[in-house]
């Protein structure tokens, strides 16, 4: 199994491929009722594999907003599987958190007193 991640531009290269598509009602067995039953995928193409991704998914409104930012896919045996996607705006908000976990330092942390604290207030 190999994952494969989809960054910035390269999400571009994603294709909706399919109208909404029902899933089945049964398993493959034809008799066991499927618990996907009642809900509806689209198809998706990238690099000339397609994937499936359920239309509740948020997947769907970012890829319709084109808010997408990178996209992880899952591949075996020549199959590609969903995993998870990520915004403009949630890499941003990861990258400011970066910024601010690194500008802590310890010098940022040294003791005072609580007379010393007192002064400079």
């Amino acid at each position: 199994m190999k994952t494969i991640n989809v960054i910035g531009r390269e999400v571009m290269g994603i294709k909706r491929i399919s109208d909404k598509l029902a899933y089945s009602d049964t398993l493959l067995d034809g008799v066991t009722e499927s618990k996907m039953k009642g809900q509806f995928y689209y198809r998706y193409k990238y690099n000339g594999v397609a994937f499936v991704v359920n239309v509740t998914d948020e997947f769907t409104e970012q890829y319709n907003s084109k808010k997408l930012y990178s996209v992880n896919l899952t591949e075996e045996e020549d199959k590609l599987s969903f995993e998870y996607a990520t915004t403009i705006q949630q890499e941003i908000d990861f990258k400011n958190c970066e910024v601010e976990l690194e500008s802590i330092t310890p010098e940022n942390f040294k003791r005072v007193t609580t007379a010393q604290f007192e002064e400079t207030v």
